[in-house]
């Protein structure tokens, strides 16, 4: 684990498919309190300064609760 939280991130690069998979948890993992108000920008910004992002509404949203937040490009 990193001192902020972050336990694994994993981006797969493809062609109009790509996936990224964040996962954290721990007292240093500042996030908003879930679940979460649609619409939402998701931004991840490599070391390198490349930048990638998702905005999600409702249909690409797949489970937003109390926990656990997962939603699906489109």
């Amino acid at each position: 684990m990193t001192p902020s939280g972050l336990l694994k991130l994993v981006l797969k690069p493809g062609a109009g498919v790509a996936k990224l998979i964040a996962k954290g948890r721990g007292g240093h993992l500042v996030l908003p309190p879930l679940p979460l108000t649609m619409p939402i920008t998701v931004q991840v910004q490599g070391s390198h300064g490349q930048c990638w992002e998702h905005a999600y509404d409702t249909p690409g949203v797949v489970k937003n609760d109390m926990l656990q937040f997962k939603g699906n490009g489109g």
